[in-house]
């Protein structure tokens, strides 16, 4: 039997295993969404969700997440009621073990009017989940998702000396997992099942041309004219089907990993036509997408993933997006991100301090402010501030016109303060400050629409920002001129 006859068979017989819980009612007339929580009884933690209000990328750390808890619960059952739910959202079931978040389920989705019961079962070596009531359906097909791919993955057969045999296994995967969605088309809402595929081309897609970036990254670096041929022949190879082009483009639009993904492959290409991303001639490359509302996110994605590596292009660049996206939710996700070009007004703050004081940005009026966004476990974070950060401001102790201010975003208050203590974030020194509990959910977060961490910035003397783009502040020699052209 070759592989994609053992592909082929793979739903057909998860689909079995869990067709005794799947709902044939796909009608979505009612504006509330209900589920019903059931956990093992070894976990005592209460759970939330984590719904994803707005949709622009799939990182976990965004701001666009909101916590809803339970309204009611009973032992181990908890229900959540979500009411005036006009259109289908991304959620997560999440629960705290000590500072820790642990995913229950991870990037699932709801329509408005969902009832879902869902009972977890604590395995010897794993949990499983059985959902059921009205729509359960597309919740047990993206569940037997995993399951769909690691069959096919058991029962593949790939040389050892295979140069793509990781890229061979992800592909397959996806395939294996497209079809198990196929065999799920008669019970669940056809948003749903093409919103879950163009998910998977998007998550799967994004790894193979992730890790083929990287090594086209090591070739051109070793001017490997070689390895840079190959390159150019696995791209033609995997990337010249547009896979999810029968998709509509509402739904592309939608989907949490298929925009992500487009953008990755132009990035791409533009590496590999260029051996270096030009991101004018990106641009122009995004321009070309003939699906308008896509087109239109992966625009908002290149602002808000790239900015600081076009910053001299930022101003012009803008100008042009502002111009060509139709979207109103884009333009407004544009305009946001045109708030931290240098020059633009500085959102003035009320925080605390370790103190419970509250500190104003106003507070520090005719100074030169430096801020570093951070939030505890991120290694990133911590390396900034003991290769750049702490030998800077203790250049900068006697000087009374610049002030250092950290902002933590952790939403626990003992977390933050834990790790101040642990001096691998900031110093005593430093006014530190967190978001009041918010977490990066804070209007501070959302207004300079910070996503990854650390999130360097300055602030003049009259309260604009004069450097927040590009990667002068995060190297030691770039942040000291930055300060000292501040300070001018």
């Amino acid at each position: 039997m070759n592989l994609l006859s053992k592909i082929v068979k793979v739903p057909l017989l998860i689909s079995i295993i869990i067709w005794h819980t799947c709902s044939v009612n796909a009608n979505t007339k009612g504006k509330e969404v209900k589920l019903e929580v059931v956990l093992d009884s070894s976990i005592h933690s209460v759970p939330y969700l984590l719904v994803y209000e707005n949709n622009f990328g799939a990182t976990t750390l965004q701001s666009d997440r909101k916590e809803i808890v339970p309204t009611q619960k009973t032992s181990n059952s908890y229900l959540f009621k979500l009411s005036d739910q006009t259109k289908p959202m991304y959620f997560s079931l999440v629960y705290n073990k000590g500072v820790t978040v642990v995913f229950l389920l991870k990037t699932f989705h709801y329509e408005p009017g969902d009832q879902i019961t869902m009972v977890m079962k604590m395995q010897k070596y794993h949990i499983s989940w059985i959902f059921s009531g009205k729509n359960a359906a597309k919740y047990n097909c993206r569940y037997g998702l995993f399951k769909a791919g690691e069959i096919v993955i058991g029962s593949m057969e790939v040389p050892g000396n295979s140069k793509y045999k990781i890229n061979d296994i992800r592909m397959y995967k996806m395939k294996a997992q497209l079809l198990f969605v196929k065999e799920f088309r008669p019970r669940i809402p056809t948003y749903s099942s093409e919103l879950l595929q163009a998910d998977i081309i998007g998550m799967h897609m994004m790894e193979i041309i992730n890790s083929e970036d990287n090594a086209l990254s090591n070739a051109i670096k070793k001017d490997d004219t070689l390895a840079v041929r190959q390159a150019q022949v696995m791209f033609d190879r995997n990337f010249k089907e547009v896979y999810g082009s029968d998709i509509p483009d509402t739904v592309l639009f939608q989907s949490r990993f298929y925009p992500d993904y487009l953008l990755q492959k132009l990035k791409y290409g533009s590496r590999l036509k260029n051996k270096k991303i030009i991101y004018n001639d990106l641009f122009k490359d995004i321009e070309q997408i003939p699906y308008f509302a896509l087109r239109d996110k992966i625009v908002v994605l290149l602002f808000g993933q790239y900015r600081n590596a076009f910053s001299d292009e930022f101003n012009d660049l803008l100008k042009g997006a502002l111009a060509l996206v139709s979207n109103k939710e884009c333009q407004e996700k544009l305009r946001q991100y045109g708030s931290v070009a240098d020059g633009k007004k500085a959102m003035d703050f009320e925080l605390q301090d370790v103190n419970g004081k509250l500190v104003k940005l106003t507070d520090f009026k005719g100074k030169v402010v430096f801020v570093d966004f951070w939030f505890t476990g991120c290694g990133a974070c911590s390396s900034y501030y003991k290769n750049v950060l702490s030998t800077v401001e203790s250049g900068y102790k006697t000087n009374d016109d610049v002030v250092f201010v950290t902002i933590c975003v952790d939403a626990a208050k003992d977390k933050w303060l834990s790790s101040l203590k642990s001096g691998e974030y900031s110093s005593e020194q430093a006014i530190n400050l967190y978001t009041n509990g918010l977490g990066n959910t804070h209007d501070l977060v959302k207004y300079y629409n910070i996503f990854g961490y650390p999130q360097p910035m300055i602030i003049g003397r009259y309260g604009t920002i004069v450097n927040f783009l590009g990667d002068e502040l995060r190297n030691r020699e770039g942040l000291i001129r930055a300060i000292e052209n501040a300070r001018m």
